[in-house]
């Protein structure tokens, strides 16, 4: 821990908000599907969902832009009070006995919105503040907490979520203010007095920055490999829960019947807690590897950890691919958020951020194309296509620092 508290503290403080906001975050937003479902049927609740993501990514689009036209303090103070403003509205529609399921949606409508609106802003200030010396412990340190403030906002809302919705949602609002609190009272401005934005804050500005964003071949060209190795990291929530649901023998482990649904959750919690214990010792006997063997390596873990969880339908089997996995994200993560660094323009540090956020909703999408594949290839194509994937992907990875002529 020496090492984090020798880091500069608004980098200490911003890592302490963000781990209290997702975790209490983890203890509500994941549940609003089903609570959307319970008065809107599963047919608006698709519609709100989809409607949801991409008002995000659009909101992370033009905070990264602003981050780079107005300073970085300025988007996190801003997308701060927005989600702070999100949880008020939520709070009124939620006053017990008296619910506005409308309303609560448009409040969780403006967390999102406020929370893809700042992140790039955050992410451009972590690189602002860091170098080539400790940039990869951050990031390192940074995924640990977020997997621990997630374990513990699920077993919050194990314990708190159905009685006490109302009391976690000023929770939320607490956590936001303060956080909204602290950005105003010790944060300073990183965005580099050196550099120059050639762009205004508009809507417009915000088209011609990303259009001159995108002629960065080099940086398309990651970008591109990120959403391709994103699908691979994506079939968790989509073709391994297939498989789980249509595969899975039950077993009974300490007189619990594990059941797919309860595989799955096991996996996940394996995976966490592997994270949480390993995370920072994986970081340290890794450090000194170039980025490159580390994607490879990282990268073909995960993948083949992934392909044998499909073909197993077992606990032990599946426990152990996950194992396989985690080890491989853990190596592959820190690598690749290094070099996404090292290949982004210093003068648009925010526009490369919000750019890249495309990845995961984009990764997203192809992997639900997958679980349709298989109604017609079988585990087969599924596990083909994970390869291409892998090979494309951290190939494209490798080419996009080569053509920067980064030392990888």
């Amino acid at each position: 821990m020496n090492e984090f508290f020798s880091l500069p503290k608004q980098i200490q403080l911003g890592e302490a908000m963000r781990f209290l906001s997702i975790m209490i975050g983890s203890a509500v937003l994941p549940f609003m599907s089903m609570y959307y479902v319970s008065y809107f049927g599963t047919f608006w609740t698709g519609i709100l969902i989809v409607v949801t993501q991409v008002a995000g990514f659009i909101a992370s689009l033009y905070g990264g832009h602003l981050s780079d036209a107005l300073g970085r303090k300025t988007v996190i103070k801003q997308g701060y009070l927005l989600s702070a403003v999100g949880w008020l509205v939520a709070i009124i529609a939620n006053v017990p006995g008296h619910p506005l399921p409308w309303i609560t949606f448009i409040g969780v409508f403006m967390v999102n919105i406020g929370s893809n609106y700042f992140s790039p802003a955050f992410d451009a200030m972590v690189i602002d503040m860091t170098d080539e010396t400790n940039r990869r412990f951050v990031y390192t340190i940074g995924y640990w907490l977020i997997n621990i403030a997630v374990m513990l906002g699920a077993g919050i809302a194990g314990l708190f979520y159905d009685q006490f919705f109302f009391e976690l949602l000023i929770a939320l609002l607490i956590v936001e203010m303060l956080c909204y609190a602290v950005v105003i009272a010790k944060f300073g401005e990183t965005k580099p007095e050196h550099v120059e934005f050639d762009h205004g804050h508009g809507i417009f500005d915000s088209f011609r920055n990303y259009g001159e964003v995108l002629s960065d071949k080099a940086f398309l060209t990651y970008t591109l490999g990120i959403i391709l190795y994103g699908a691979i990291w994506a079939q968790v929530d989509n073709y391994l829960a297939v498989h789980l649901k249509l595969h899975f023998v039950p077993a009974v482990i300490f007189g619990q019947t594990i059941t797919g649904a309860k595989m799955l959750s096991s996996a996940v919690f394996i995976n966490t807690v592997m994270i949480v214990l390993l995370m920072t010792t994986i970081n340290r006997l890794t450090k000194s590897f170039k980025l490159a063997p580390q994607l490879i390596l990282g990268g073909g873990l995960f993948v083949v950890g992934m392909m044998l969880a499909f073909v197993f339908n077992q606990f032990v089997p599946i426990a152990l691919t996950v194992v396989i996995y985690t080890f491989g994200e853990m190596i592959y993560v820190p690598a690749s958020q290094v070099l996404r660094a090292d290949m982004m323009d210093e003068a648009k540090v925010g526009s490369y951020s919000g750019l890249v956020s495309m990845a995961g909703p984009v990764g997203n999408i192809i992997a639900g194309t997958m679980v349709s594949l298989s109604h017609f290839t079988g585990i087969i194509g599924v596990e083909i296509t994970l390869i291409l994937l892998a090979v494309c992907g951290i190939g494209m990875m490798i080419r996009a620092a080569q053509m920067k002529q980064l030392e990888i």
